[in-house]
């Protein structure tokens, strides 16, 4: 089930926009439901669409790709066809009940949604964070934000649904920085110094959607998120993917409902590979793991947000572990003598992802080969790190290919992105389940 089909030609004004077809297919780990989409299966896609603007998708960082194919709009772009027409295009392929996306600001939302819209697919958004939801002004949003008032290039995270196949139920927009608040005010501070200050400043955020498939009487959460970019941070991405948890959670319990009876979609940029990077440990944290012996790692093998989700549990001697992250030699003597300061430094403690029992959707797509190789790839960084999460609840029957070349050791026969095939630097990710 690895291969993508034949490729797809759509010509444009002499320029020939190759989109391999991506097709939805049977995860092995499964017995494949009958062909076709079932009646009371749901399609979600998750999509990071990388932002428009000098400091993302016309930024010199992706200078590899001629700049008419970065444009956003259709004015000056190859073959008279921007990104926004292009993901659109690649997204009606998909054919999504539930589509969650990543960077996408607020002016590229007012290209986007529209075009979503049309009766050929169907799609009507939800909340965007930072804006009210155009379907419902009585659903929660965000208006608080770190760096003043929100603009127009603001670049945050959407849902969008298909009504004719999933009914709306609930929704709410957020910062991820606004959950640690709610911690902070009722329980303990979970997290300290530095890592504290940095969550508290960030604008990554996250969409929750409770939605009920039509025809049907169980409820579906699909929490939406991007995490922060910063492989020097692994810590904060722990922290905010177990802060996306205590809000699912949250966000059930709120309305009534039994976070352990509610199937929970948890899709988005995790920028987080499954394996631990020791290169990105501080210099102290090196020397520690030196001294003590048991590889650069600790003897660890997956990345904290990975172990997390794919274990229910991160110890707090996990190296990412906000406990652990850039501790050095000092203060692991210091805190064997007793010194004060050190005792009075918080400790997270063990984190759990509160009672949810997650499973990477894309675990078991290749034989032998746990999940994806890369969803991302450009001149100087390619890996797996955008995911999508599923509970028992909900059964995964099908799952969106990968392109040809992205199955291969390191991907290498595959090109960097965005190009002259896909729009972005990212792979959209999609998975078809039976609640």
């Amino acid at each position: 089930g690895g291969g993508g089909g034949g490729g797809g030609n759509i010509k444009s004004g002499g320029h020939v926009y190759v989109a391999e077809k991506r097709a939805f297919v049977a995860d092995r780990s499964y017995v494949a439901e009958a062909s076709g989409k079932g009646r009371d299966s749901v399609r979600l896609v998750s999509y990071n669409i990388l932002g428009d603007g000098p400091n993302l998708a016309l930024s010199e960082k992706h200078g590899y790709c001629p700049r008419e194919l970065r444009l956003w709009g259709d004015e000056g772009a190859a073959g008279g066809k921007g990104r926004c027409s292009r993901l659109v295009e690649e997204v009606a392929g998909y054919r999504p009940d539930l589509l969650c996306v990543q960077e996408l600001s607020i002016r590229m939302m007012a290209d986007l949604a529209p075009r979503l819209a049309s009766k050929a697919i169907g799609l009507q958004q939800v909340v965007h964070v930072g804006n009210a939801s155009t379907t419902n002004p009585a659903h929660e949003h965000t208006k608080n934000f770190p760096r003043g008032p929100i603009h127009k290039d603001f670049i945050g995270t959407a849902v969008f649904v298909n009504p004719d196949k999933v009914e709306l139920v609930a929704s709410k927009g957020l910062l991820m920085h606004e959950v640690l608040d709610r911690l902070e005010k009722t329980e303990a501070k979970p997290f300290s110094g530095n890592l504290r200050k940095r969550l508290k400043s960030l604008t990554d955020g996250m969409v929750l959607a409770l939605v009920k498939p039509k025809g049907g009487d169980k409820l579906v959460l699909v929490v939406c998120c991007h995490l922060f970019w910063n492989p020097n941070w692994p810590h904060a991405k722990v922290a905010q993917s177990y802060l996306a948890t205590v809000e699912a959670r949250h966000f059930l319990e709120q309305r009534g409902l039994d976070p352990d009876a509610v199937g929970v979609v948890i899709a988005g940029d995790f920028n987080s590979m499954r394996h631990v990077q020791p290169s990105f440990f501080p210099a102290e944290q090196k020397a520690l793991y030196a001294q003590k012996g048991g590889g650069l790692a600790a003897g660890y093998t997956m990345s904290g947000v990975y172990e997390l989700y794919s274990k229910g549990r991160l110890v707090a001697e996990h190296p990412e572990h906000p406990d652990s992250f850039g501790r050095s030699i000092e203060s692991v003597e210091a805190e064997a003598r007793g010194d004060k300061a050190e005792k009075k430094r918080a400790k997270a403690g063990d984190l759990s992802t509160n009672g949810l029992e997650l499973r990477d959707a894309h675990a078991g797509l290749y034989p032998g080969v746990p999940a994806p190789r890369i969803t991302t790839k450009t001149d100087d960084f390619h890996g797996n790190i955008d995911y999508v999460w599923t509970t028992p609840q909900l059964r995964v029957t099908k799952l969106l290919a990968l392109p040809r070349g992205t199955d291969v050791p390191e991907g290498g026969a595959f090109p960097p992105i965005p190009s002259a095939d896909w729009p972005s630097d990212h792979l959209a990710t999609g998975v078809e389940f039976v609640v």
